[in-house]
């Protein structure tokens, strides 16, 4: 079977178009003999659908000087995941330890703000998570195979050419050891609650750097993985645990005088401006999915349907995490802790204790054992989530150039390359040894540029290469608001995580 040119009127093919794109037999003979036109309206804002013939003569091409050659590759497959497995992985893929950092948020920037947030932040993910649908499906419908999409970086590349690639790789890296190294600190929290040893945290370190240096050392972690939905339902444990516990321990404050439960909760921000781009950064980062959409939609038995699938995956995510915020922040308000074991197991008897007292110095306490069970949940959740999540670390650098020679699994430079890794987790966790605070560092400083901008501007740009209608003015307003919150969380988001960054460093705690 031989390819076919579509051809402008008065275009001719060339010598220098044909040898453009070499060919080989394996590939003549994937090719299906046919023109294919593109109608414009199948990738509108209005339409999910997938690329679609149309009886106009308009061709994707190149250039107008140089028709192009169309490969009618299916994006349906023989199988591949429904349509409700396609939502739980999304919903795998965006649940984690981040949940661990929402219930504290309201104490710093009020309830109120911290819903909006969470109802914007899943909004504006399910949109830009649209965009970069649409301009997928268009790019994969209309290129050979060994050139489609496969990747968040080659999303990247085909909208803002290599150095786009370069720049989205290296926030991906950023943004993985830093939450990799908050993991590290959730796993040093929970061994101290469960065994009671007050150890420093970077004794705890030496204790668990090891561990996780041997599980990252596998060259084929594919049993593990294949763990990891044990590991999500640990996560989802862990929310129903903190709710349970916050449910019941919201009793300990409705005994106290009337006129001190106006300091117990905060409804809108008393403590300034920058605690709202942390705030909004640590939701961001908690919704964040978008390295994980093009292998999950490469899955797909009908990739149409990743819509749907999508926005199903963000109303079970938002739900869940508006019940932790809430719940969680109703039973401890503003004496939340920052690591939530001490609020669970330790409990002031009164307002005093709550907002004038250290946490050594509280009376009350709680029963130990939906806290012991959290600890476990989360153990169970991180152990196993994080050599999954360094292997996309390694395989990125595997990946470079300069790597793809003596770099690859099995040979010494790899060690020395992953061990480094899992080395700089560590020091970063013995330094900053706050969750939170690592968690919405390095989400206001990669979030959203990973979840908002390049979905909406690399996948706007792919469309108008592919010659397909672009966004409505309505949804470019739209798309221009979500870039807006972007800039607001990268700004103040980072101003203010770097003031939350330096107290914690300087108290060492």
């Amino acid at each position: 079977l031989k390819p076919v040119f579509v051809q402008e009127s008065g275009a001719v093919p060339t010598k220098r178009n044909i040898q453009s794109r070499p060919m080989t037999a394996d590939t003549m003979l994937a090719m299906t003999p046919v023109k294919v036109d593109i109608d414009p309206a199948d990738f509108s804002d209005d339409s999910s659908a997938e690329l679609s013939r149309s009886d106009t003569d308009m061709s994707v091409g190149d250039s107008e000087d140089h028709p192009a050659m169309v490969w009618d590759t299916p994006l349906e497959k023989a199988r591949g995941l429904s349509g409700l497995q396609t939502t739980l992985s999304l919903v795998t893929s965006i649940i984690g330890a981040g949940i661990m950092a929402l219930p504290m948020l309201p104490r710093t920037c009020g309830i109120n703000a911290v819903i909006a947030f969470s109802i914007f932040g899943a909004w504006a993910t399910q949109e830009s998570g649209s965009a970069f649908y649409k301009a997928w499906a268009a790019w994969n419908r209309t290129k050979r195979p060994e050139d489609a999409i496969v990747t968040f970086e080659d999303f990247a590349a085909a909208g803002l050419g290599k150095g786009g690639a370069t720049l989205v790789r290296f926030s991906m890296l950023i943004s993985l050891v830093g939450s990799m190294a908050g993991y590290v600190v959730l796993i040093v929290q929970q061994l101290r609650g469960i065994s009671g040893l007050e150890w420093k945290t970077s004794t705890w370190i030496l204790i668990v750097g090891p561990v996780l240096w041997f599980l990252c050392m596998m060259r084929d972690i594919s049993a593990v993985a294949k763990l990891v939905p044990l590991a999500v339902l640990a996560a989802i444990g862990s929310c129903i645990l903190i709710s349970l516990a916050a449910w019941d321990d919201q009793d300990h404050w409705e005994s106290w005088p009337q006129k001190d439960h106006a300091r117990i909760h905060s409804f809108g921000p008393e403590h300034g401006f920058l605690p709202l781009g942390t705030a909004f950064g640590t939701i961001v980062g908690s919704f964040s999915v978008m390295a994980n959409v093009p292998p999950i939609i490469a899955e797909m038995k009908r990739p149409h349907k990743f819509p749907q699938s999508l926005n199903m995956a963000m109303m079970i995510t938002v739900a869940l995490y508006l019940a932790i915020i809430i719940i969680g922040y109703w039973g401890y308000g503003n004496f939340i802790q920052p690591n939530i074991l001490t609020s669970m197991t330790k409990y002031p008897m009164n307002v005093t204790e709550a907002f004038d007292m250290p946490v050594t110095a509280w009376t009350g306490e709680s029963g130990p054992y939906l806290a012991n069970m959290l600890s476990y949940c989360v153990i169970c959740n991180l152990l196993l989530s994080y050599p999954v999540m360094m292997m996309s670390v390694f395989a990125s650098v595997q990946g470079l150039s300069c790597a793809k020679a003596n770099m690859q699994p099995g040979q010494p430079r790899n060690y020395v390359m992953r061990t480094g890794f899992v080395a700089l987790t560590c020091i970063i966790a013995a330094s900053v040894p706050n969750f939170g605070v690592i968690f919405e560092f390095f989400c206001s400083v990669c979030g959203p540029f990973l979840g908002f901008f390049v979905p909406i501007v690399a996948g706007e740009r792919i469309r108008k290469q592919l010659g397909a209608k672009g966004s409505s003015p309505m949804r470019l307003f739209l798309h221009v608001l979500i870039m807006v919150s972007g800039v607001f969380c990268i700004v103040v988001g980072f101003v203010g995580s770097c003031k939350d960054l330096k107290e914690v460093i300087q108290s060492g705690e």
